[in-house]
């Protein structure tokens, strides 16, 4: 879960997952503000980080990644500084209760343009495994999402192709640092859980 010693107003964090769940860009700009002037010391994305449910851990990125709401993905992360990437703190990498991240919420519910900004523009790991020991792949071949399992072949793909070079790597890759064998073994597992899958289907 999201670990931050600033203490919102629960209520303001429930505004702000509701505006990022339902797309409501106003409300969300409304929030954020309320959010700003309640915590004025504070910068804007601290303030976005520390807004975490109770119960679930879930943050807005959580909510805008499970519903594909991308440009409000943007929206948020407009406020965080890229140098979040280099201390390992990436709001793609938010893990809730469940150890799930925004990213395992957009893979398997089939959000591939949020996938894709989640992995090329801040270093989402695709390694990373829930309290299941499930990483986003797995969860997007059991929730039958193809789109998600071939992208993922194409990332692997390039990985595979640029490992000898740590500078083209880290291009195809979208810069980011990623453990590549645990994408394998995801990819890897998701592929054989399909032709299994398809295996069964034509023998019935």
């Amino acid at each position: 879960m999201v670990s931050t010693d600033l203490k919102i107003d629960p209520e303001l964090t429930d505004d702000l997952l509701y505006a990022a769940r339902h797309a409501d860009a106003e409300f969300l700009q409304e929030t954020i503000d309320a959010l700003v002037k309640a915590n004025p010391d504070a910068p804007v994305y601290k303030l976005i980080t520390a807004a975490v449910d109770s119960e679930s851990g879930n943050t807005a990125f959580h909510m805008a990644a499970a519903n594909g709401h991308v440009d409000i993905l943007k929206t948020l992360l407009s406020h965080y500084p890229h140098t979040v990437k280099d201390d390992n703190t990436s709001p793609a990498n938010y893990q809730n209760e469940s150890g799930n991240t925004p990213l395992h919420y957009a893979a398997i519910n089939g959000h591939l343009d949020a996938c894709k900004l989640f992995f090329e523009e801040w270093d989402g790991d695709l390694g990373l495994k829930n309290k299941a020991g499930k990483g986003p792949y797995t969860e997007a071949e059991g929730a039958e999402r193809e789109n998600i399992v071939d992208w993922g072949l194409t990332v692997w793909a390039g990985i595979a192709e640029f490992g000898d070079d740590g500078d083209d790597q880290e291009e195809e890759a979208g810069s980011s640092k990623v453990d590549e064998q645990k994408v394998l073994d995801e990819v890897k597992e998701a592929v054989e859980s399909l032709k299994i899958e398809e295996e069964k289907k034509s023998d019935s």
